[in-house]
């Protein structure tokens, strides 16, 4: 799977942050801790894996500073010859996942984790990220 793009509204340090990525292997750094590294890391997670309608304590944590609604996520995404939009509000509760290729878009967490880890090859976000990402504690 290829990151495309990632637009992340609300979310922690981020209150409208968009990036694009390259095929292959792409850095992510900054000049200094607190400049949003990991927060990238964990939207990217929380729009893979996380279920905008949960009510976990946690996903509080999410929200940006100052901001009453809840954060809202989106990645556009490549598998094989496949091109893929998933989007998340978690103000709203509401998720979908549209395949470009196939026209075909589904709008239910279930439905979607199932894609998704299909797409993935797991259904854990741990997993993901202990397979996908090299952390600079890990360097």
């Amino acid at each position: 799977m290829w990151l495309k793009n990632i637009e992340l509204k609300n979310f922690k340090r981020f209150v409208d942050f968009q990036a694009q990525f390259s095929p292959g292997i792409n850095v992510v750094k900054g000049p200094l801790n607190e400049t949003g590294k990991s927060t990238l890391l964990e939207g990217i997670i929380a729009a893979l894996f996380h279920n905008p309608r949960s009510t976990a304590k946690w996903l509080k944590d999410y929200v940006s500073w100052g901001s009453t609604k809840q954060c809202r996520t989106s990645l556009e995404f490549e598998n094989e010859e496949n091109r893929y939009l998933l989007e998340k509000d978690f103000d709203k509760g509401t998720v979908r996942l549209i395949d470009y290729n196939a026209l075909e878009e589904l709008d239910t967490f279930k439905e979607i984790s199932e894609k998704m880890a299909e797409l993935l090859g797991t259904n854990s976000d741990r997993l993901f990220s202990c397979t996908s990402c090299i952390h600079h504690v890990d360097v």
